[in-house]
């Protein structure tokens, strides 16, 4: 039984610690791109170069942090003409590139995070392959689609879905199914850009959780999102204006309705309250004329203040009758006489 040479894809990712990302970064034809480019395929180089078939790297995404890069590692290897013998050895071209990631993270210790080191720190994370997948050329389907069934059972069988559970962390295998696209066979999941299901995160990014395919809302510390699809953002600078500026308004309203109501309760003077006001204190006062009209005021005020209001009081003489005449007694003089008083001693103690 004669083997086949197929192109294994094994995605991973890696953090660059001492690189800051850049809009220039998200423009492949940029020279920024390019030289980062250069850069890295050569560093990656030297990291892959002991993994049997290695060919190359393919950059597949860029993303801040410092600077996140997803890449495939291109690997040539001859399968034979079985299903069991393609999952064991992408699974095994796996184990290798993942071996070559652990010594990577124990050489950079020493790396220094100077955006000057003319060197890049990188930094696998605990689990830094994200998928697998086997490309084979026309011909060599021809030679294993008549091992099987018929090919729908690629998709359908129990040996490919075993496949991918072989291949991805245990923790997510179950987000991932296996498909054929133009001969090439792959693990994908609801994240996948071939994927029927795709998720469109539109202002984000889909990645794969034990939760399942999920969207990661770009600039959180800028937007608030009000959905799970990073579909509508709101910046939060304009909430924090538009909070105040509401604020401002609302108190503004409130005083207004205040001065309004204060402005209508004012009171004003009147007949009726000069009078009330003429007689709140309660010092009784009494004006008797001899064999005449006798005035009696119960409560006149003696206030300054209270008098000074009084100024306006006015009596009404419509009741008065006139044509009684009044007798006044003719008014009398006494005379008081200060007595003398002796003229004080000179010499009262007898002083010589």
């Amino acid at each position: 039984m004669h083997g086949e040479t197929v192109q294994a894809k094994i995605e991973v990712q890696l953090k660059i610690s001492n690189r800051k990302f850049n809009d220039d970064l998200k423009n492949k034809s940029s020279d920024e791109y390019i030289n980062f480019e250069l850069d890295f395929k050569s560093e990656m180089n030297r990291v892959y170069k002991d993994v049997p078939g290695y060919r190359e790297v393919v950059i597949t995404d860029l993303r801040p942090g410092s600077i996140e890069v997803d890449h495939e590692v291109i690997i040539e290897a001859k399968i034979m003409n079985n299903v069991s013998a393609i999952d064991q050895t992408v699974q095994n071209l796996a184990e290798v590139v993942q071996q070559q990631l652990v010594i990577l993270n124990s050489t950079q210790q020493n790396c220094t995070d100077n955006p000057d080191n003319s060197t890049f720190c990188f930094t696998a994370p605990p689990n830094p392959i994200l998928n697998t997948s086997a490309a084979f050329s026309p011909e060599a389907l021809w030679v294993i689609l008549p091992l099987l069934p018929s090919f729908h059972w690629i998709v359908t069988s129990s040996s490919f879905p075993d496949y991918c559970k072989q291949n991805i962390n245990p923790k997510y295998a179950a987000n991932y199914y296996p498909n054929i696209t133009n001969g090439i066979l792959s693990c994908i999941s609801n994240c996948s850009d071939n994927s029927p299901h795709r998720i469109n995160c539109n202002n984000g990014v889909c990645r794969i959780s034990e939760r399942g395919a999920q969207c990661n809302c770009n600039d959180l510390s800028m937007f608030w999102y009000t959905d799970n699809f990073c579909r509508t953002r709101i910046h939060k600078g304009e909430v924090g204006l538009g909070i105040g500026l509401s604020v401002v308004l609302l108190v503004s309203v409130v005083l207004a309705i205040f001065l309004f109501k204060a402005k209508r309760k004012k009171p004003e003077l009147s007949w009726d309250d000069d009078t009330r006001i003429w007689c709140e204190d309660q010092e009784e006062m009494e004006w008797v004329l001899n064999k005449g009209l006798t005035i009696m005021n119960e409560a006149a005020s003696s206030s300054d203040e209270r008098l000074e209001r009084n100024k306006a009081f006015q009596p009404s003489l419509e009741t008065v009758n006139t044509s009684i005449e009044l007798q006044f007694p003719k008014p009398t003089v006494k005379t008081y006489h200060t007595p003398q008083l002796a003229p004080y001693p000179e010499n009262v103690y007898g002083d010589s």
